[in-house]
């Protein structure tokens, strides 16, 4: 596991908060709550990219 990681507090919605709950069972059951958070960062992330790319042609 990387050892140079940054923590960081958010504040999410009620309802944002019950998608993710339902996501940790569904998906990340097995996985600890900082997995979940990380790969929805870095899915956003690559979406975002994705739509920039997209905008510059």
């Amino acid at each position: 596991m990387a050892t140079n990681m940054n923590r960081i507090m958010i504040s999410v919605p009620a309802d944002i908060e019950q998608e993710i709950e339902q996501l940790k069972k569904t998906r990340f059951y097995d996985k600890p709550y900082a997995e979940v958070y990380r790969t929805l960062l870095r899915m956003g992330l690559e979406k975002l990219a994705e739509e920039g790319e997209k905008e510059e042609k």
